[in-house]
């Protein structure tokens, strides 16, 4: 990945869901106070100061809530599992005839590409693609 999608994970993985929706509304609120500061005082130096970090709280307040946005999606869309079969047998394809490619054993952390019927197309760390029994993986 390139780094500013690493740097941006990274950021967006520091709160939950709701701790950057909470920063969103407290931000927003600032933004407010901004406004009316710009608005409603008479010397010039504070109305570049409402102005200025009124700017900054409104792209914290759009940041905050793409970040909580992403992290719900994470929550509900999980696509990590983890292998609690004593051993299974990945198949090139979703059928009990498949192929066989290679063993997993339980507690092998595998990403869940794609379901069809009772089966799941699952990838490993290193990249192997295959199919096994959803019965045979929980998500986290």
């Amino acid at each position: 990945d390139f780094f500013l999608v690493k740097w941006f994970k990274s950021v967006e993985n520091l709160g939950s869901a709701d701790s950057w929706a909470k920063t969103g509304i407290v931000c927003f609120l600032l933004f407010i106070g901004c406004l009316i500061l710009f608005f409603f005082s008479r010397w010039v130096r504070l109305k570049k100061i409402g102005f200025y970090l009124g700017v900054l709280f409104i792209i914290m307040v759009v940041f905050a809530n793409i970040f909580a946005s992403d992290q719900k999606d994470e929550m509900i869309n999980r696509k990590h599992a983890i292998v609690f079969a004593p051993t299974v047998t990945v198949k090139s394809s979703p059928d009990a005839s498949g192929t066989d490619l290679f063993v997993l054993h339980e507690g092998t952390n595998v990403t869940v590409k794609s379901t069809l019927g009772e089966w799941s197309e699952i990838e490993l760390e290193d990249g192997n693609v295959g199919w096994m029994p959803s019965k045979d993986i929980e998500k986290i």
